[in-house]
């Protein structure tokens, strides 16, 4: 030890340079710089120079901070290592200021990368299944009265994409159906006449009523044993087509879609086109 320097100022690299530096000045000792500490900033302006190694060695310490950061990670990593019989030990932070600490970080990763890859699928692993579950419960949880809603079923039951194919339990999906055959007799009933209900005229109506009735849950049964339409196919050119085979079923009213989007996008579009004029 040549000398000892009280420091007043805060211990920067700069302040204590600069002690270093006057000490030497005032005590006549040559100063000389340290080859290793001159290699060592030639090493790392050569690093620096190439993306490459700098992405390399970012995604180095990514890794590595990530089990050094994680003490769940850094027991699953030590599990796995000696699960594959290898060296169970902790990976290896490199300094700036040493350069073989960065070769000592990446020798170390390439020596544990089985270990690290089946380390990271098991817990992405993890993180999907957690994931899934709480997309599940979250679509249980907002989707839920759906099938409750007597005009949610109806209104899937005439889309050809969808039919009866959807429904969760067999109860419901039968009971849409009757509610289906239900409403189409109502509106028969609207349109009888009831002028005179005793009539010959209302009576061979309610004949002509029974066999409507009978035809419409034929063609009922006929539409729901068909294959279902395409997800992307339109219900309004599926009926277009089927008009003719199914002129009852053709008549009932689909369902509004499911999103606004395309009505914000219309609104956007027509915005953009007639801009709003200043009012002065």
């Amino acid at each position: 030890m040549l000398a000892a320097s009280k420091l007043n100022e805060r211990h920067t690299g700069d302040n204590i340079a600069t002690v270093y530096s006057d000490w030497f000045n005032s005590s006549g000792v040559p100063s000389i710089t340290c080859l290793a500490h001159s290699l060592q900033h030639v090493i790392h302006d050569g690093m620096l120079a190439q993306r490459d190694v700098q992405e390399l060695l970012a995604a180095g310490r990514r890794i590595v901070g990530h089990y050094k950061h994680s003490n769940v990670a850094f027991r699953l990593l030590q599990r796995i290592q000696a699960q594959l019989e290898l060296n169970v030990c902790a990976l290896y932070q490199d300094e700036p200021t040493r350069w073989n600490s960065s070769y000592y970080m990446l020798k170390r990763l390439v020596e544990q990368r089985k270990a690290i890859s089946a380390a990271n699928a098991e817990a992405g692993d993890h993180g999907i299944m957690a994931m899934k579950q709480k997309m599940l419960l979250s679509m249980q949880s907002r989707f839920a009265s759906c099938e409750t809603e007597d005009l949610y079923c109806f209104s899937t039951l005439p889309d050809p994409r969808f039919k009866d194919r959807v429904f969760s339990s067999q109860s419901r999906m039968v009971s849409s159906k009757e509610m289906l055959i239900s409403t189409y007799e109502d509106y028969l009933e609207s349109n009888q006449s009831e002028a005179n209900p005793n009539s010959l005229e209302s009576a061979a109506k309610r004949c002509r009523q029974d066999d409507s009735t009978s035809v419409f849950q034929k063609m009922v049964n006929a539409y729901l044993s068909e294959a279902s339409a395409p997800r992307h196919s339109s219900p309004l050119l599926y009926w277009n087509e089927k008009q003719a085979s199914w002129p009852l079923l053709a008549t009932l009213d689909l369902a509004p879609p499911c999103t606004t989007v395309p009505s914000e996008r219309l609104l956007v579009q027509l915005a953009i086109l007639l801009p709003i004029k200043e009012q002065g």
